[in-house]
């Protein structure tokens, strides 16, 4: 699942996000009034100890993966979201330099309100966001 993951920071870390992989930094970047910019934090799922796991039939289940967005306030919250769902939505994944996943949100998914995380370093909102990684054909 390391390809997979990785693949996955690449699609995330060409964008203007910050992205952290499990944790986040205890002070990430804020704008001139303080306020913590939107930035994504990807949290990998260890996945199936199935072999070849990479060369499922087309559709099956790959593997999934959260993305937290998270900013200061409403406004760079919001703005993570919308960059991650453009980064990542419908994209394949390429492991190898081989298509191996169509990335997509479970089915009925759907993101909950942002919610409060407090911190040492002040108050951010934080919004999960669910994929899947589909087996596209070889």
């Amino acid at each position: 699942m390391l390809d997979l993951s990785a693949a996955v920071f690449a699609l995330l870390d060409a964008t203007a996000l910050t992205v952290y992989r499990s944790v986040a930094d205890p002070t990430p970047p804020a704008d001139e009034g303080g306020v913590t910019l939107g930035y994504a934090v990807l949290h990998t799922f260890p996945g199936d100890a199935t072999t070849g796991s990479l060369s499922r039939v087309p559709g099956q289940l790959l593997w999934e993966f959260q993305v937290s967005c998270c900013g200061g306030d409403d406004d760079y919250t919001l703005w993570a979201v919308d960059t991650t769902r453009a980064a990542l939505d419908g994209k394949t994944l390429t492991v190898a330099a081989t298509s191996v996943g169509r990335l997509q949100p479970p089915l009925g998914f759907q993101p909950p309100a942002p919610r409060p995380v407090p911190l040492d370093s002040g108050q951010r909102l934080q919004i999960p966001l669910m994929y899947q990684v589909l087996a596209v054909p070889a």
